[in-house]
């Protein structure tokens, strides 16, 4: 079984590393690249779209694995019918820019179809008070569409999302192997895969940028992540949120502010963390692998601990936020030059 697993996620890595070849090689040929402009993060014209490669390998894999594992905790059909929706509508975006009122629309329906394909506890408990599910859900479907939106947010320099997305998805895997969920945690290993596969062409500096047909996609297969995992307690949903951390401090943080500064937020900008943080130390590389480094060594024990540990996992959340939140801080993320 070890074996097989091994060759089968080689496969999956091999293949979208050879169909990312292909999707830059299109890319190049429509002139469908990203021209650096001020509110950009890079000064090379790019081709994006690449992350098509991994997409399409983990669609056609994920129906190999529907047929292959049954589940009764999940519908496999409905998570990938969820994912090609995100693809989809971010695909007709890399092309041609499609209003963020349907592109929302989309992201909603998503979220939705994701959650009947993955069935949440029927009650959840939040700031100590149970809720039933009636009254909970909507709050996942809007924490489902945020993450949709900031990984598209977070994915402004060579590799930062597709080293998140790596980091997560194999400490989920490993959680639901853990649990005795080997289908679960197989099919979130083959998207590690997958995404591995694209990262050589991602890692700075990009020959290609992912673009919205995967960065939406990645967030809301994160977001079914989770949802895998919280099927299995709590605290494993927790663990996963501890996982995320560094993306949703930043994006969230910067929104926030922005908003209460009066900023128009649906313009682009250059003041999430990271973005200042590149801009002052003039190295993508340095940012990436400083987010990989932060997950390796402060988020992923935390996040472990957080899974056998369920009396503290919230104790343990607010431990591995607390730094980020400082860090945001000290970057004055959101805020204009002028308002420093």
């Amino acid at each position: 079984m070890n074996t097989w697993l091994f060759i089968s996620l080689a496969l999956v890595a091999i293949t979208s590393f050879f169909l990312t070849a292909a999707v830059r090689t299109y890319a190049l040929r429509i002139q469908m690249i990203d021209q650096p402009v001020e509110r950009s993060s890079h000064s090379i014209p790019t081709p994006r779209g690449g992350g098509l490669g991994f997409v399409v390998t983990f669609l056609l894999g994920g129906v190999l694995h529907a047929l292959w594992f049954s589940s009764h905790d999940y519908q496999p059909l409905g998570l990938l019918l969820a994912a090609f929706l995100v693809a989809g509508i971010g695909f007709m975006d890399d092309h041609q820019h499609i209003p963020a009122r349907w592109r929302l629309l989309v992201h909603i329906l998503a979220a939705c179809l994701l959650l009947w394909a993955i069935p949440v506890p029927e009650t959840a408990a939040l700031f100590g008070v149970l809720l039933e599910d009636v009254l909970y859900i909507p709050i996942v479907v809007l924490a489902l569409v945020w993450l949709i939106n900031l990984f598209n947010f977070m994915d402004g320099i060579d590799g930062i999302a597709s080293i998140e997305a790596v980091s997560v998805l194999l400490v989920a895997g490993y959680l639901l192997l853990d649990a005795q969920a080997t289908g679960q945690a197989i099919l979130l290993f083959g998207l590690a895969a997958a995404v591995a596969g694209f990262l050589y062409w991602n890692l700075p500096p990009a020959k290609v940028f992912m673009g919205d047909v995967a960065s939406g996609f990645l967030g809301l297969m994160l977001g079914g992540a989770a949802l895998l995992c919280w099927q299995q307690g709590s605290h494993y949903l927790v663990a996963i949120l501890i996982m995320l951390a560094v993306f949703i401090v930043d994006a969230t943080c910067t929104l926030l502010v922005r908003l209460a500064t009066g900023q128009r937020v649906f313009d682009a900008h250059r003041l999430h963390g990271y973005q200042k943080l590149t801009a002052m130390w003039g190295s993508h590389g340095r940012v990436s692998y400083g987010v990989l480094d932060i997950n390796l060594l402060w988020l992923c024990p935390l996040a472990l601990l957080a899974a056998h540990l369920p009396t503290q996992s919230f104790w343990l959340l607010g431990i591995a936020y607390a730094p980020l939140l400082v860090g945001v801080i000290y970057l004055r993320a959101g805020l204009l030059e002028e308002e420093k």
